[in-house]
């Protein structure tokens, strides 16, 4: 787990979430148990739930990968709220959205032009 704060603004980056990972989300967030819980492990369909203070969905994206010349699956479970961004993942990078966490994490230039206020300045991979 990765965390960045600017402003009042959180992002945790999830990748192969565990105990500890969903302990962290149980002590800082008022985020439902059943959603907690499936993040533990991937969901085979797309979803989107909504709790009145965050949003919790799934969403499969493809990916081409070069090396094996494929097309391949990635699920990302996202709970999103005003000041919130919770990025979940299961299995290898999933290149877009590392590069931007990675970018905010190192830029304090990116964090004030893609955290603008709220999560919803984020930039759509």
């Amino acid at each position: 787990m990765q965390l960045i704060k600017y402003n009042n603004l959180k992002w945790v980056n999830i990748a192969f979430p565990t105990e500890k990972d969903i302990a962290y989300l149980r002590d800082n967030f008022k985020f439902h148990e059943l959603v907690l819980e499936e993040l533990l492990t991937p969901t085979y369909h797309p979803k989107v739930d909504d709790f009145g203070s965050y949003l919790y969905f799934v969403i499969h994206i493809p990916l081409f990968v070069r090396e094996k010349r494929k097309n391949v699956h990635k699920e990302i479970d996202m709970i999103v709220a005003k000041d919130i961004l919770v990025p979940v993942t299961y299995d290898d990078a999933i290149e877009p959205f590392d590069n931007l966490f990675r970018q905010c994490q190192l830029e304090e230039t990116a964090c004030q032009r893609y955290f603008g206020g709220n999560i919803g300045h984020l930039p759509t991979p």
